[in-house]
């Protein structure tokens, strides 16, 4: 599993990152600065500035950029204007005067390097090396019916040490704030994620640098789970104990159907059955993964922000998992559908025969994986992506006394393989290949009826699955709520499945908290 951050998604995040700016400014507390100013001929004058606060941090967007070199970054941007209001008073001796003003700082510049660092934990940290940020010149606006000297003495203030002040304070956001604020979100990704669940977790190792792209590499760990007592006792029941309540059942039918029943019954009372349970699988994960068969180039040259790189070893070592872990079992039974009910008549163009002698009875179909689901990633294929799957199907009669007991009137294995496009918005089914065998059949079975049902199921809900939905459903971390993926497109190359998109932020992170 690899993650490639290109250079618009740095370039992007340097202009939400310059909007933490804006609101870290908003929070600087400029000191009150007091100083004498001697005028000619008046002599000393106090002059205090107070309340200096920076209501608008502006940045063109254009003009800023970063630069990913070799194992740092570099953040450049031009045209900074910062809009400060202030209060100002004077006094000489009985006499003073107060008032407010505005203040523009004009033709900024910000220059940062840093780095990104993994931690004993794995997940990377922002830590900024250097930073200095300047303005070239300023324009000052008194609201005051005082004369010239004071308009001068606060120019004189503003473009030296309230200037300077402003300066550390923006560059100090820049060196602590904003990293922080960014690290605080950073500490959220996991090094590690367990997916709750799926016999499965995914390991991350941040920061390999490139020129013109970030690799984050992963790799899965599919942790197996002894079988749970609960789930065994759930599986369909062995052999033995299955005949004897077939048998218990098959006595109560015979006082109650007709003939023809009771003669079906003893076919099936003769009948060595093998019932439904998978042959788990011990030892490691047997999909191993292979490189991914794209250069630097085409890695860098893909035009979306990020891409998401998933070999096709990680769906199958899930579902390797899963079937080691007995979960590739479902049970359907009549009554648990809501608006739909399971009874003997539905299957009437199945087993036709069904009908004749259960009219109306509740069904019960154990559907069991015989084998783990194999995905294939391949470029060539149609559609780009193929899911083959193995599984039996126990479809049973419910007892009509109500007392759970069944009936096993049909035993049928099938092979299932499905050719899509597993888009982000919608997955289009380009082939299916359904083949249904008889095992065991107390009335005779419409193989054929069965392929065409799977089919048409297929068919009709493939399409309404989506990797979009299942990123929504599936997906959650801290970051979720304010970011959002938009012009998403997905390929199969080689062995591999390709997730590329860009990122919109849809509300910045409740960050800072300072007073």
């Amino acid at each position: 599993m690899q993650i490639a951050a290109r250079q618009r998604l740095f370039d992007y995040a340097v202009t939400e990152a310059l909007d933490l700016l804006d609101v870290a400014a908003k929070k600087i507390k400029i000191p009150e600065y007091k100083t004498t100013l001697e005028i000619p001929v008046i002599g000393g004058i106090d002059v205090s500035v107070s309340n200096v606060n920076i209501t608008n941090l502006q940045v063109p967007r254009e003009l800023a950029k970063v630069a990913i070199e070799s194992g740092y970054y570099h953040l450049k941007a031009a045209n900074l204007t910062a809009e400060i209001t202030f209060d100002w008073g004077w006094s000489k001796g009985p006499l003073s005067g107060s008032g407010y003003g505005e203040l523009s700082l004009q033709g900024g510049a910000l220059d940062e390097i840093f780095l990104v660092r993994n931690q004993e934990s794995g997940v990377p940290q922002l830590v900024a090396v250097s930073s200095a940020v300047s303005f070239e010149s300023l324009r000052l606006t008194i609201h005051s019916y005082s004369a010239d000297w004071l308009y001068q003495g606060l120019l004189y203030i503003f473009s030296g040490t309230i200037k300077r002040q402003v300066e550390e304070a923006l560059d100090g956001a820049m060196h602590t704030d904003v990293p922080g604020a960014i690290n605080g979100l950073l500490d959220s990704l996991p090094a590690k994620v367990s997916v709750q669940g799926l016999p499965f977790d995914a390991v991350f190792t941040y920061a390999v640098y490139t020129l013109n792209y970030v690799i984050v590499k992963g790799y899965g760990e599919v942790v197996i789970d002894p079988v749970p007592p609960s789930l065994l006792a759930s599986s369909p029941a062995a052999p033995q104990q299955q005949q004897q309540q077939q048998q218990q059942q098959q006595q109560q039918q015979q006082q109650q159907e007709d003939a023809s029943a009771g003669q079906a019954s003893a076919r099936h009372l003769t009948m060595q059955q093998q019932l439904l349970r998978p042959n788990l699988l011990d030892g490691a994960c047997p999909f191993p993964a292979s490189p991914l068969p794209l250069t630097p180039a085409d890695i860098g040259g893909d035009t979306s922000m990020f891409s998401l790189y998933l070999h096709e070893a990680i769906p199958n070592c899930i579902f390797w998992g899963l079937f080691n872990a007995g979960a590739l079992h479902q049970t359907v039974q009549d009554g648990n559908i809501p608006q739909l009910r399971l009874i003997t008549d539905l299957f009437g163009g199945l087993i036709p025969e069904l009908p004749k002698h259960y009219s109306k009875r509740g069904m019960l179909m154990d559907i069991v994986m015989t084998t783990p689901p194999v995905v294939s990633f391949n470029a060539g294929a149609e559609g780009g992506v193929v899911i083959a799957a193995q599984y039996d199907t126990n479809v049973s009669v419910l007892n009509a006394t109500g007392d759970g007991a069944t009936l096993l009137v049909a035993q049928l294995a099938a092979n299932v393989s499905i050719a899509a496009d597993f888009g982000w918005d919608a997955t289009v089914i380009h082939s299916t290949a359904v083949n249904y065998a008889v095992k065991y059949e107390m009335f005779p079975v419409n193989v054929k009826g069965w392929n065409q049902i799977i089919d048409w199921v297929v068919k009709q809900a493939g399409p309404r699955q989506s990797l979009g939905q299942l990123w929504d459903t599936y997906v959650k971390t801290p970051a979720t709520p304010y970011i959002g993926l938009d012009k998403v497109v997905t390929r199969a190359v080689g062995q591999w499945f390709v997730v590329s998109s860009d990122v919109k932020v849809t509300q910045l992170p409740p960050l800072f908290d300072r007073a």
